[in-house]
């Protein structure tokens, strides 16, 4: 295993102490003892999540970056070692006793193992767990420290506390878009990397976070009757639902601005097999714009947007504030627009947003 300080290349028996026999650094893993990762492939994850260290990210994205690279490994993995196993095995068998026999049966098998190892799906949820992960973090921030772009949140205000007043300009500032998000994780992730400054936009959660502005803030939106609103969202029940309640509800913005979804669409979660989480309640109705195949997915999966890498986020919902989306109107009367934004290839720097990074 490589040392990430000096990339010293060393044998076990080498680093038993748990340092690099050269320079001494700690390593945070050790595969021999029952470790998933070593110190440079979790070095690796942390440099494409944060965008070789230009983006901030959260917990959340670097626990699915590293889920990512697990994705496929044990079914594929086995079913190709089959086939290579007896394909070989055949083979010897054959140089063994002159004859093709041996071979010519095996050849099907094996490719038969191969072909189908080279087309299973990896399983729909993370093999990576939430507490292996969080162990896993510790270790490495103990060894290395805290990974410099990961989001920390500031500790709630003491109850009973006093809260800092708001800023006098803040009664009377008025924004021209706002993105409404369905987790206050992604209002932070937002946040951290300056997308509100970069984009002249207030970010808030659904949820009302952050508390301190919240109410303020949305008072200010409501005001602006041309108000442009975005709804950011993971696949799930909830976060279907967002847009629509963004722009039907009184308490929100309906008869005020124009609502766009802007949020990971079911249709976008076949991509990231393997990364879904198991819905933890049953959704509330079956949606009318889902088939039936939609539909039931939502009942057993969500994606969380944590999912997808955060430089991508980014720019995507830059990419999303200079195009319209398609109208949708509601049962109600209402209307709301949906774009596609997490569908297709990454998006490049030629999209826009490419350099919008705090």
């Amino acid at each position: 295993m490589k040392c990430i300080k000096c990339q010293t290349d060393s044998k076990y028996s080498e680093r038993s102490a748990g340092t690099c026999p050269k320079c001494r650094a700690r390593f945070a893993f050790e595969p021999k003892s029952g470790d998933p990762f070593t110190d440079p492939a979790f070095a690796a994850a942390i440099d494409r999540v944060s965008a070789h260290d230009a983006v901030r990210f959260t917990h959340a994205n670097l626990y699915y970056e590293l889920a990512r690279g697990r994705r496929n490994n044990t079914s594929k993995v086995a079913a190709v070692t089959i086939g290579v196993v007896t394909f070989l095995a055949g083979t010897v068998v054959t140089l063994r006793v002159g004859t093709i026999v041996p071979l010519v049966v095996a050849l099907p098998l094996a490719l038969t193992c191969i072909v189908l190892g080279l087309r299973a799906k990896p399983n729909p949820t993370p093999a990576l767990t939430q507490p292996t992960f969080s162990s896993l973090l510790d270790k490495w921030s103990s060894a290395h420290g805290t990974p410099s772009k990961l989001v920390q949140r500031a500790a709630p205000a003491k109850a009973g506390g006093r809260k800092a007043p708001l800023a006098k300009e803040l009664a009377t500032y008025s924004f021209d878009r706002a993105v409404i998000c369905d987790r206050p994780e992604t209002v932070d992730l937002l946040l951290a990397n300056n997308f509100h400054f970069e984009n002249n936009c207030a970010i808030l959660s659904v949820t009302g976070y952050p508390e301190a502005v919240f109410g303020p803030v949305l008072e200010m939106l409501r005001r602006n009757p041309k108000i442009e609103v975005y709804a950011l969202h993971d696949a799930s029940a909830e976060g279907h639902d967002l847009a629509r309640k963004l722009a039907t509800s009184p308490e929100w913005f309906r008869g005020i601005g124009r609502v766009t979804d802007v949020g990971i669409l079911v249709k976008h979660a076949a991509k990231l097999r393997g990364l879904w989480s198991v819905s933890r309640q049953r959704a509330p109705r079956a949606f009318a714009d889902l088939t039936a195949e939609e539909n039931a997915w939502l009942e057993a999966y969500s994606l969380e947007l944590a999912a997808i890498r955060p430089e991508q986020v980014i720019k995507r919902l830059f990419r999303a504030m200079t195009q319209p989306g398609t109208e949708v109107t509601t049962d109600d009367g209402g209307t709301f627009f949906v774009g596609g934004y997490f569908g297709g290839a990454d998006v490049g720097t030629s999209d826009g947003g490419g350099d919008s990074f705090g």
